[in-house]
């Protein structure tokens, strides 16, 4: 009896306390500065070996630029989340060259993974008619076939899969420096 009466309280304990806990729907700052210090630590700088296949893919910086308006906001953080999860697409292949550190990109492939599965409520937001979304949608995803096709011409060799990660880099740094102040981020990290 003693043991049911505890396990009763303790079990009612744990739901009341799930049940008050704040869930919000943010992106975590930490997670994108890891995510791009994992990318950069992935081999370091850019192979001067491949400096012939070192093209310019055209990153889209108006996807994550901002007016300060709450409806736009809401629009670059959505993009935010896209670009995490089409970079977490992106390293869905498994042909990744030898001489990038695989325990680093097995961390980088499960923290976007973490970003994505905990912020996918960020994409069910909504700001009536005025969510700008879509076009922003429309633009990464230009992108990032862009990319997608330079790997699959170049046979996902050495030096294409560099071009991509330096694309990639400049993307979160992008993010991180410049989208920064409009992205609705966790409470405990917006002064990141």
């Amino acid at each position: 009896m003693v043991f049911q009466s505890f396990t009763f309280l303790s079990a009612m304990l744990s739901v009341s306390m799930v049940w008050t806990m704040p869930t919000t729907c943010r992106l975590q700052v930490k997670l994108v500065e890891t995510t791009f210090n994992l990318l950069e630590e992935m081999t370091g700088h850019f192979p001067f070996q491949c400096l012939p296949y070192n093209i310019l893919i055209g990153f889209p910086k108006a996807a994550f630029q901002s007016d300060s308006s709450q409806q736009y906001n809401i629009g670059a953080t959505k993009a935010v989340y896209d670009a995490l999860k089409k970079i977490y697409l992106l390293f869905e292949n498994d042909v990744f060259p030898d001489t990038w550190d695989a325990k680093t990109l097995d961390v980088f492939q499960n923290i976007l993974y973490r970003q994505i599965e905990e912020s996918k409520c960020v994409m069910d937001w909504t700001q009536g008619s005025q969510d700008d979304f879509p076009v922003r949608e429309r633009v990464l995803s230009i992108f990032f076939e862009k990319i997608t096709t330079y790997l699959q011409e170049k046979d996902f060799s050495f030096c294409a899969w560099e071009t991509a990660r330096k694309e990639l880099l400049y993307a979160l740094r992008f993010i991180l420096k410049h989208a920064s102040k409009h992205i609705l981020w966790s409470s405990e990290q917006r002064g990141a």
